[in-house]
C-alpha cells in the first residue's frame, strides 16, 4: 500500500513539475485579423455593408482587459458580441458593447490563456440591418507578438 502511495505522488510531482516546451512553428493563417497594421474589416457583399473591429491592444493579450471599437459603413441595430475559442472549446465569453452611434460600438475584452501557447478566439458579431439579422465572425489570436 506505501508503494502505491508513494508511486502517486512521485508522479504528481513530475506531472506539476515545469515540462520542458517544444518550439512550435504555425504557418500563416489567413483568416486571423492582423491588427498590428489596420483594424479587421469584414463585409456581407449582398449589401455592402463593411464592419471594423479594432483593438487598442493589437496584441491581444490573454488575462489583460483591453478596449475594443466596431464600425460599420451604414446604420445597423441591435449589435451584440460574443467570444468563443475557434480550434478547441473555451467556454462562451459574452462582450458588453457600449453604443456610441448608430454606426459604432465599443467594449472590452478579457479572456483567459491557453496552455498551447496558440489560442485563436472568434469574435461573433450579430447585428440588424434593414430588418435582417446579421452575423460576422473576427478571428483574434491571442498574445499575437507579430
Amino acid at each position: 500500500m506505501k508503494l502505491v502511495i508513494v508511486t502517486a505522488i512521485c508522479a504528481l510531482l513530475l506531472a506539476c513539475g515545469q515540462k520542458e516546451t517544444d518550439v512550435v512553428t504555425y504557418s500563416h493563417d489567413p483568416d486571423l485579423c492582423q491588427f498590428h497594421s489596420s483594424p479587421c474589416q469584414k463585409s456581407v457583399e449582398d449589401i455592402a455593408l463593411a464592419v471594423s473591429l479594432s483593438l487598442t491592444r493589437p496584441d491581444a493579450p490573454s488575462e489583460t482587459p483591453f478596449a475594443f471599437r466596431i464600425s460599420a459603413n451604414k446604420a445597423v441595430k441591435n449589435m451584440t458580441m460574443r467570444l468563443e475559442g475557434r480550434d478547441m472549446f473555451m467556454g462562451v465569453i459574452p462582450i458588453r458593447l457600449s453604443q456610441i452611434s448608430d454606426k459604432q460600438y465599443s467594449g472590452q475584452l478579457l479572456y483567459g490563456s491557453c496552455s498551447s501557447g496558440y489560442m485563436v478566439w472568434n469574435a461573433i458579431v450579430t447585428f440588424d440591418y434593414l430588418g435582417e439579422n446579421r452575423e460576422l465572425v473576427f478571428a483574434i489570436l491571442a498574445d499575437n507578438t507579430v
